[in-house]
């Protein structure tokens, strides 16, 4: 379906899509999934990042070591939690997940993927926090 007007009130948006032109209409899609084309999307400013720019991307803590690979991001009022599923000093998953808050100074560093390269977050947060 087509957006024919999006405006956002408060922690929602509000649409309106081509052919649902009442309630009853409006009711059938409640649920449904939203997508929108990533070349439709604004290219985000420096420091911002689209959400699935950074699931999947490993996570570097203190002197190096890897505490794993975001699986998720959560939104929380106060800030973004980066949702990390951990490793152990071997590398090997240890099925532990970390909250890390996604916010400066403990966010040091994103380096997106890129065709030449998987990308990486630098945060300052220890495997035992």
């Amino acid at each position: 379906m087509a957006v024919l007007e999006a405006k956002v009130h408060g922690r929602f948006l509000l649409v309106q899509l081509d052919g649902v032109a009442d309630r009853t209409a409006a009711e059938a899609v409640v649920g449904m999934e939203i997508a929108v084309d990533r070349a439709d999307l604004p290219e985000p400013s420096v420091g911002e990042y689209y959400w699935d720019q950074l699931i999947g991307l490993e996570v570097v803590g203190h002197e190096g070591v890897i505490l794993g690979r975001v699986e998720r991001i959560l939104e929380t009022g106060g800030h973004d939690l980066l949702c990390v599923k951990g490793y152990t000093d071997e590398g090997h998953a240890d099925g532990r997940e970390r909250l890390i808050p996604f916010v400066a100074p403990i966010v040091r560093e994103v380096m997106l993927a890129t065709e030449h390269g998987a990308g990486q977050i630098a945060v300052e947060w220890a495997v035992d926090y």
